[in-house]
């Protein structure tokens, strides 16, 4: 499958026929992925803040599409850890940044960010394996 038919699909993160997903976009920098949203309410944890599962969701998403960039294979997620800094607010443009720190055989090592006018909101990093297409 290829990013587009990915992104033409059902998926949360990027999928363009999920009517309740996230609909992100990325763009490359080099081998970084980067991607720009604005999140409602429908999104929210606490009153204007965005629920930590998006944000997580949002941190997966970022950090396999750089590992896409890199391998244009499927990878799976198998171990992430993230930190919040800062609460990411509904209805601001919050700027997605991923990458490959290092690969090992089907292993990818990423790191992704979430941040907001320069200021770090949440940070994670990602252990991804290239699996087969019967995956």
């Amino acid at each position: 499958m290829t990013e587009r038919e990915h992104e033409a699909s059902n998926c949360f993160g990027c999928g363009e026929r999920n009517p309740i997903g996230l609909h992100l976009r990325c763009a490359y920098e080099g081998e970084a992925a980067k991607a720009e949203i604005v999140l409602r309410e429908n999104y929210e944890g606490y009153p204007g803040v965005v629920h930590g599962g998006i944000i997580t969701t949002m941190l997966d998403e970022i950090m396999a599409k750089a590992v896409y960039r890199r391998l244009s294979a499927r990878v799976v997620t198998a171990d992430m850890h993230v930190i919040f800094r800062a609460p990411a607010r509904v209805n601001e443009v919050l700027r997605l940044s991923g990458y490959v720190r290092r690969s090992e055989g089907r292993k990818y090592y990423t790191y992704g960010t979430v941040e907001k006018d320069g200021t770090l909101l949440a940070e994670a990093k990602g252990l991804f394996i290239r699996v087969g297409a019967e995956h």
